[in-house]
This record gives structure tokens, C-alpha cells and sequence, in this order.
């Protein structure tokens, strides 16, 4: 018998306020998962109870960010994360939405905060949610192309590099980043 999960909805302006209210499957895993799921669709923060009746409130805070798949001549820009979650793994460049910003806003400057280099944004080509401590990270990812600037590592990137798609295999990626690059078309399905 599914339990109902309720979600309250307390979130920057441009989502909804109010209340969800959804069905949760009997699956393995902690109502806090489904709950984060649910905040994911719903909002970006917000108090869940488990049951008919409201057992445990938890405060879970999903926070929204954007990332952009730079890619060129056989290969792609990534950079390896200086702080968690995932120190020292290689990434696309991205991070936080600011308070104001749009997706593809955030993408450009986290682009260039990380590299050094100026992008056009193009088309979102997937989202992800990824748990994290007390809450999750819901990650926008998009195309984008290099119009100008100086490679180098900035900001919070311990280094910055073009990466044959050959040798993607070959470096420590953060969690299902080469699924997510055969999914969204970006490399060929292996």
C-alpha cells in the first residue's frame, strides 16, 4: 500500500507556493529519498510527512544549479571539483543558481568563473537531482559553445582541461556523468 507523502511548498518566487501531495510507491530506500524526489518536482524547499498523518516534519532544502557541456574538435571541457561534493573528480563547469539568475544565466557565468571562458548558451540537454548531506542538488545542464576568453582554472575548478572523448574512461568523473553524455546525445552510445 503506497503512503502519501506531503509536501510543503516554500520556495523562491518563480515556483509555486502551496501544497503537494503525492503518492509514494513501497520501494526500498528512506522516505527522506522520496521526499527529496517529490521536493525535486515540486519545489526546491520544503517540509515532508510520511502517513496519513503527519509523523516527522524534516526541513529538506534542494538547492538548484546549472552546468554547461562544452564541447569541441572530439573532446569535451571539464573541470576538476576543488571542494565537495566529489573533490577532485572532473566535471562539466557549473554550480549554484544566484538568487535572480535564470538557468542558462548561470550556466554562462559559472562557465566562465570556472575556465575562463565566455559560452553561449544553447538547449538544456537533461536534469539531474543528486543527493547531498541534508538535502540534494537539482543539476540543469546545457549545450553550449566557446565565443571568446583564456582557458585557465578559476573560482572553485582545482584545474580546467579539454578531454579527448577517448580518454573520458580514463579519469576519476563524477557519478554517471558518462551516462548522462551517451543519453543526451553528447557522446555515442557505448
Amino acid at each position: 500500500m503506497p503512503q502519501i507523502l506531503l509536501v510543503s511548498v516554500i520556495d523562491w518566487g518563480r515556483h509555486a507556493y502551496g501544497w503537494c501531495q503525492r503518492r509514494v510507491p513501497e520501494r526500498p530506500g528512506s522516505p527522506f529519498m522520496w521526499a527529496m524526489l517529490v521536493l525535486a518536482a515540486a519545489g526546491r524547499r520544503g517540509t515532508f510527512s510520511i502517513g496519513h498523518e503527519p509523523r516527522e516534519t524534516v526541513d529538506v532544502t534542494v538547492v538548484l544549479g546549472a552546468s554547461a557541456v562544452i564541447v569541441a574538435d572530439g573532446a569535451i571541457l571539464l573541470v576538476q571539483r576543488g571542494h565537495e561534493p566529489q573533490l577532485g573528480r572532473w566535471s562539466v563547469p557549473g554550480g549554484k543558481v544566484e538568487q535572480g539568475e535564470t538557468l542558462e544565466e548561470a550556466a554562462l557565468r559559472e562557465a566562465y568563473e570556472e575556465t575562463g571562458l565566455v559560452v553561449r548558451v544553447g538547449v538544456e540537454l537533461w536534469s539531474l537531482t543528486i543527493p547531498y548531506g541534508d538535502g540534494a542538488f537539482e543539476v540543469h545542464d546545457f549545450a553550449a559553445t566557446v565565443t571568446g576568453g583564456t582557458l585557465r582554472a578559476g573560482d572553485d575548478a582545482a584545474d580546467v582541461r579539454w578531454v579527448p572523448f577517448g580518454e573520458l574512461e580514463d579519469l576519476p568523473l563524477t557519478d554517471g556523468l558518462i551516462g548522462y553524455l551517451r543519453r543526451g546525445g553528447v557522446l555515442p552510445a557505448g
